[in-house]
C-alpha cells in the first residue's frame, strides 16, 4: 500500500480496516484525513464498487483483525463507577465518553415500566482478540423491546472539540466497529455474555441480530465548526450527510445479503454539556427509525 497519502490510491484499499489504518499519516501529510482535503481526497474517492468490495472483505471470517471470541467485559463496563478523570478534564474524549455513559446508565436505572425497552450502555467495548490492533468502540447501546422483541444497537463514535480527526475518519471508524461487532455477534461467547446482561428475563435461546443499527458520529458543536476551514462544514453539511447516507446504505445492502436483514442509518449529533446531558441530532440527521438516544423506543 502506498505511503504517500496525498497521492493515495483508494483502489489499493481492500477493506474498511485498511482505510482506517491509513488515517494517522494521512492527517499529518494533508491526505484524506486532513481538515482541508477530507472531501476531495477521501469522501469523493469512495465509489459504489469500493463500498461493496470493502464491506464484503471486512465481513470475511479470516480478515484481520480477527473478531473477539469472549471476555467482552460487559459487566466491567456496566458497573464502572468512575471514568474520565484525567488531567485534561471532562472535555477530553475519555471524559465525554464517561459523561455520556453515566447519563445513559442513569436513564436505564430509572426505567421501571416493564413495557419499556431493556437497554444497556457500554463504553470502550473491545472487539478484537488480543491487545495488538485492538478496536475499542467508544460507546455502544444494546436495546431490546420487551413487548415486540425488536432489538436495536446504537454505536457512537465520539470526537473531542479539538480533535484532528475528520468526520470521514469518525465515519470510517464507526463502520469498522459495527462490522467487527457483527462478526463477533454469531460467536457463542458474545451471545452468552450479552444474554447475561440484556433482558435477563428473556427465554430466547440466542440474542438475535439487531433489527436496527444507528451509527452516531457525535462531538461538541465546535468540533463541527472546525472540521473544515472557514466553517465550511455548515455550508456543506446537507450534501455531506447525504453522501454518508449513500455509503451506509451500500454497507447495509451487503450486510443484508451476507448476514441478516436489518436497517442501518447514520446520525450526526452534538454532545450536550460534553455528553453529560446526552446527545442532540444535528439539523440534517433526524433519526429515521426509533432511537433510545434521541428519545424513542425500538
Amino acid at each position: 500500500m502506498t505511503k504517500d497519502p496525498v497521492n493515495f490510491d483508494m483502489a489499493e484499499v481492500k477493506s474498511w480496516f485498511d482505510l482506517k489504518k491509513t488515517a494517522k499519516c494521512s492527517a499529518k501529510c494533508e491526505g484524506w484525513n486532513s481538515k482541508t482535503y477530507w472531501i476531495t481526497r477521501g469522501l469523493d474517492k469512495i465509489t459504489s464498487n469500493s463500498i461493496i468490495s470493502w464491506t464484503k472483505k471486512s465481513l470475511l471470517r479470516d480478515t484481520i483483525p480477527l473478531p473477539r471470541k469472549n471476555d467482552f467485559r460487559f459487566e466491567n463496563r456496566v458497573n464502572a463507577e468512575s471514568r474520565g478523570e484525567t488531567e485534561e478534564g471532562p472535555t477530553n474524549e475519555a471524559g465525554i465518553n464517561w459523561n455520556l455513559f453515566d447519563f445513559m446508565r442513569k436513564r436505564s436505572h430509572n426505567l421501571t415500566d416493564k413495557s419499556c425497552p431493556s437497554f444497556i450502555p457500554v463504553y470502550e467495548f473491545p472487539l478484537v482478540a488480543g491487545r495488538k490492533g485492538q478496536l475499542l468502540s467508544d460507546f455502544i447501546l444494546f436495546s431490546k423491546n420487551n413487548t415486540t422483541g425488536h432489538s436495536l444497537v446504537e454505536l457512537v463514535e465520539l470526537k473531542r472539540e479539538s480533535a484532528n480527526d475528520t468526520p470521514l475518519m469518525a465515519f470510517a471508524e464507526a463502520v469498522c466497529y459495527i462490522i467487527q461487532l457483527l462478526r463477533c455477534w454469531e460467536l457463542p461467547g458474545f451471545q452468552s455474555e450479552l444474554k447475561t446482561v440484556l433482558n435477563k428475563a428473556t427465554h430466547d435461546d440466542v440474542i438475535r441480530y439487531p433489527d436496527r443499527i444507528n451509527l452516531v458520529l457525535a462531538a461538541p458543536q465546535k468540533y463541527w465548526q472546525n472540521c473544515m476551514p472557514n466553517d465550511e462544514f455548515k455550508q456543506n453539511e446537507s450534501a455531506i450527510k447525504k453522501r454518508f447516507d449513500e455509503i451506509i446504505q451500500g454497507v447495509n445492502g451487503v450486510v443484508n445479503k451476507k448476514i441478516e436483514k436489518m436497517e442501518m442509518q447514520i446520525i450526526l449529533a452534538d454532545c450536550k454539556d460534553n455528553g453529560a446531558s446526552g446527545l442532540t441530532a444535528r439539523k440534517y440527521s433526524h433519526p429515521l427509525s426509533p432511537s433510545v438516544f434521541f428519545g424513542d423506543h425500538p
